[in-house]
C-alpha cells in the first residue's frame, strides 16, 4: 500500500450515522458504544451534515453528578442534531488518493473526512487516526524513511 492508493483503502466502514430528526443522545450512545468521535448525519442516505464530540463538548455538559436519563432528555430538547450539526463539510471520493485525504486533513480544520459518491452517499470516513495507522503500516513495511 503506499500514498497514491484510493482512499478505500484506508477508509472506516461501516459508517453509523443517523438522521438530522433524530435526538442528540443517540449520537452520545453510538460514540460512547463504538468509541469514535464522528458521525455522519444522512437523509436516506444523503450526507447532510457531521457531529463531533467536540461538538458535544461545546455544548458545556459534562457527565460528573448528573443523572444521565435526565442529562439525555435536557440535551435532546435543547439540542435539535439539526442545529448542532457542522453542514458545510469538505468530502473526498473513494477514488481519490490517500496523499489527498491527508493534504486535506493536514489543514488541522477536522479530523474526519466523509467518503462519498457523487450522489453525496456515503461510503466511509477517512480519520486522523485512519491515516496514523496508514503511517505505521508504511513504517512496518519498510516503507518509512530511515
Amino acid at each position: 500500500m503506499n500514498l497514491h492508493d484510493p482512499v478505500a483503502r484506508i477508509m472506516s466502514v461501516p459508517v453509523y450515522s443517523v438522521r438530522p430528526d433524530r435526538p442528540v443522545s443517540e449520537v452520545r450512545r453510538l460514540m460512547k458504544e463504538h468509541r469514535f468521535h464522528h458521525v455522519p448525519v444522512a437523509e436516506e442516505g444523503i450526507l447532510v451534515g457531521m457531529v463531533s464530540a467536540a461538538d458535544l463538548l461545546h455544548l458545556g455538559l459534562g457527565d460528573f453528578g448528573v443523572d444521565r436519563r435526565y442529562l439525555e432528555t435536557y440535551v435532546d430538547t435543547r439540542y435539535p442534531i439539526r442545529e448542532l450539526m457542522t453542514r458545510d463539510l469538505v468530502t473526498i471520493g473513494a477514488t481519490e488518493t490517500i496523499l489527498r485525504a491527508a493534504e486535506i486533513l493536514a489543514s488541522g480544520s477536522f479530523h474526519a473526512l466523509p467518503v462519498v459518491d457523487r450522489e453525496r452517499r456515503i461510503k466511509g470516513l477517512v480519520t486522523s487516526t485512519d491515516l496514523l495507522r496508514f503511517m505505521v503500516h508504511l513504517g512496518a513495511a519498510g516503507g518509512g524513511a530511515g
